[in-house]
This record gives C-alpha cells, structure tokens and sequence, in this order.
C-alpha cells in the first residue's frame, strides 16, 4: 500500500515538473563535478609547484570536455605538451585535438580512456611545473 502511494506521489510531481517546463536529465559522470575554469597551481607529491585546471571556486575536483573554451584548458593543453611530449597549440579551446591528445594520455597511463579530462586523469596525469622564484618553468610532476 506504502509502495503505492510512493508512485503516485512520483507521477505527480514528475507531472508537476513536465506542466512547468522542467526536465530532469539522468546526469553523466563527468556531470558529477563542476567545470574547469581557470588556471592555479597546487603542490605536487614531490614538493614542486605544477600548473593545475581548477573550478571558479579555486578547487581541483572539476573536468574538462570537448567545446569548453578556459584558461583551465590551457593549462592542460600546456601539460600534454610537456610532460607527453603531444603537439598540440595551448590555445585554451578544448577541440579534437585536445580531445585526442587526453585520450593518449589517458591510454599511456593505463586508465579508462575517454576523451574527458576528470579525477580520474588528473590524478594519473604528470602536470608541468610553472615557474615561481625557487623554481624553473621545466619539468613535470604528479600529483
């Protein structure tokens, strides 16, 4: 009996959203996190400062995707280029190319491989070091 009026209250307020104009969208995984959106830095495992896509609030739990357009991609585009040696331009848009180029990254490190820069690559992912005055623009590190 409980089951039911369960269901009932569902439809109606499924109901009440389609009425509304809302639709609700089962979400991806890549969803889950915010967008990158700009560029910071954040210490490595070994100590070194690496160049880092991070979300408007500064955090490093956020993805990236074919069609974004951020200095966030171009901070990634600037470690495939380093650290795998990739050429593609660092112009931060988040093409085919880009695309292709996470995609080898993320075969080389031996992860699922899907296009989409996330938890998953970041921390798999060596990041290039950025230059502050104890340390030299050259190299790569991990997380």
């Amino acid at each position: 009996m409980a089951m039911d009026m369960k269901r009932k209250l569902v439809s109606i307020v499924s109901a009440m959203g389609v009425a509304a104009g809302l639709v609700v969208v089962a979400a991806g995984p890549a969803a889950a996190s915010p967008g990158c959106t700009i560029a910071g830095a954040i210490a490595a495992a070994n100590g070194s400062i690496v160049g880092m896509p991070m979300s408007s609030s500064g955090g490093i739990h956020c993805h990236l995707q074919q069609g974004y357009a951020s200095p966030a991609v171009k901070v990634l585009q600037q470690s495939i280029r380093r650290c795998y040696g990739i050429n593609i331009v660092a112009d931060g848009r988040f093409g085919p190319l880009t695309r292709n180029a996470v995609l080898t990254v993320q075969r080389r490190e031996g992860i699922s491989a899907d296009g989409v820069y996330g938890p998953q690559t970041r921390d798999h992912m060596a990041h290039a070091l950025i230059a502050w005055e104890e340390q030299p623009p050259a190299g790569c590190a991990r997380l």
